[in-house]
C-alpha cells in the first residue's frame, strides 16, 4: 500500500476492494434503498418549490369569462316596477405584476435555492451512509464467517484431543483429571459459536434491510475475507481540504444561507407592496356582439398595500428570522468543529 497525497477519493470508493459480490450488492442497495429513495424525492420536491418561486419574478396572466342575467327596477310613487331583463357576457385577460421593490420575492427565491442545495447534500450524505454501511456489514459478515470457521477448527481440534486423552487413560498413560480438563476446554470453546452466529445473522439481516428487502425475502452472498483486496493507493489530503467535501458541512452551510435569505423576506414584509395590473375585457349583451369594437373595455391599475398596525407580528417575525440565522450559524460552526475532530 502507498499514500497518494492530494488525490481525491473516488465516488465509487468500494471498488477499491475488487469484490464483484460487494459491487452487486451496493448497486442493488443504491437502486432499492428506501432512505435513499426518500432523499431523492425530497430533492425533487425542493426543486419544484424553486420552480414555483421563480414565478413571482414574472407577471401573471389569467383569462376570465362570465355570463350574467340581470334585471333593473325603478321606483314609482310608492311602488316599484321591474325594468328589462337582459344577459351580460364578458371575457378577457388580466395581467398582474407585483413590484419587488424591497427584494422580498428575490430573497424568497434565494432561500428556496439554498434549501434545494441543502437537500442535494442530504442526498449525498444518505448515499455515503448507505454505501459505507453496506461495506461495513459485508466485511462484518465475512469476518464472522472467518471466526466461525476458526472456532469450528478449534472445536474439532478439542474433540480430537479429547479422544486422544481418553485413549491414553484407557492405556494407563493419563489420569482422569486430564479427561476432565479436555472436556472443560471443549465446552469452553463451544461457547464461542453462539455469539459469532448471532453476529453473522445480524450482518445478514442488516444487509437485507439496506437493499430494501426483508431478511426472509433475500439473503446476501457468502462474503469471505479472502475475496476482498486491500486498496493499494490510499488518498490523503489535509483536513482543511477534506472537510470541504463533507456533505454535512455543505448542508449546514446551505441551511445558513437559507436562514440569511429568510431575514430578507421578513424585512420586506415591513415595507409597502405595490402591484400593477391591467385588463382587457370584451362585454356584450349577446355572445355574437363580443369582440366588436364597441364591446372593448380596458383598465390599468396600481395597488398599494402598506403595513400600518399588525400588533407587532411583523417585527416579531423578523426577530425570529434573525434568531434562526444565529442558530443556523452555531450549528454550522459545530458541524465544522466535529468534522475536524
Amino acid at each position: 500500500q502507498r499514500l497518494i497525497v492530494g488525490q481525491a477519493v473516488s465516488g465509487e470508493w468500494w471498488q477499491l476492494f475488487h469484490s464483484r459480490p460487494l459491487d452487486d450488492v451496493i448497486r442493488r442497495a443504491i437502486a432499492d434503498n428506501r432512505s435513499l429513495a426518500a432523499a431523492r424525492f425530497t430533492l425533487a420536491q425542493s426543486r419544484e418549490v424553486v420552480n414555483d418561486a421563480l414565478g413571482v419574478l414574472y407577471p401573471s396572466v389569467d383569462l376570465g369569462a362570465s355570463a350574467t342575467r340581470l334585471n333593473t327596477s325603478s321606483a314609482h310613487q310608492g311602488g316599484s316596477a321591474e325594468g328589462p331583463v337582459f344577459n351580460l357576457y364578458t371575457i378577457g385577460p388580466t395581467v398582474s405584476y407585483p413590484l419587488d421593490l424591497f427584494g422580498g420575492a428575490r430573497r424568497y427565491l434565494e432561500q428556496q435555492e439554498a434549501l434545494t442545495r441543502y437537500q442535494n447534500y442530504q442526498l449525498a450524505a444518505a448515499y455515503l451512509t448507505l454505501t459505507s454501511n453496506v461495506v461495513t456489514e459485508a466485511i462484518s459478515l465475512a469476518s464472522a464467517r472467518a471466526e466461525i470457521k476458526a472456532a469450528d477448527e478449534i472445536i474439532a481440534s478439542d474433540q480430537k484431543n479429547l479422544e486422544l486423552v481418553q485413549l491414553e487413560v484407557e492405556a494407563g498413560k493419563a489420569a482422569e483429571t486430564d479427561v476432565l480438563t479436555a472436556v472443560s476446554q471443549l465446552a469452553s470453546d463451544r461457547t464461542l459459536l453462539p455469539p459469532l452466529r448471532q453476529q453473522e445473522s445480524v450482518a445478514r439481516h442488516a444487509l437485507s434491510t439496506l437493499i430494501g428487502e426483508t431478511p426472509a425475502g433475500w439473503s446476501p452472498p457468502d462474503f469471505d475475507l479472502d475475496t476482498f483486496a486491500l486498496p493499494q493507493a490510499l488518498p490523503v489530503s489535509l483536513p482543511s481540504s477534506l472537510v470541504r467535501q463533507r456533505p454535512d458541512i455543505l448542508a449546514a452551510e446551505a441551511e445558513l444561507h437559507a436562514a440569511s435569505a429568510a431575514i430578507g423576506v421578513a424585512t420586506a414584509e415591513l415595507y409597502p407592496q405595490i402591484t400593477l395590473s391591467a385588463s382587457l375585457t370584451q362585454a356584450a349583451l349577446s355572445p355574437g356582439q363580443l369582440f366588436s369594437g364597441a364591446s372593448t373595455l380596458w383598465s390599468v391599475a396600481a395597488d398599494l398595500a402598506a403595513p400600518i398596525f399588525h400588533g407587532g407580528t411583523l417585527e416579531a417575525q423578523r426577530r425570529a428570522a434573525v434568531d434562526a440565522y444565529h442558530a443556523a450559524l452555531a450549528t454550522y460552526q459545530e458541524t465544522v468543529l466535529q468534522a475536524f475532530q
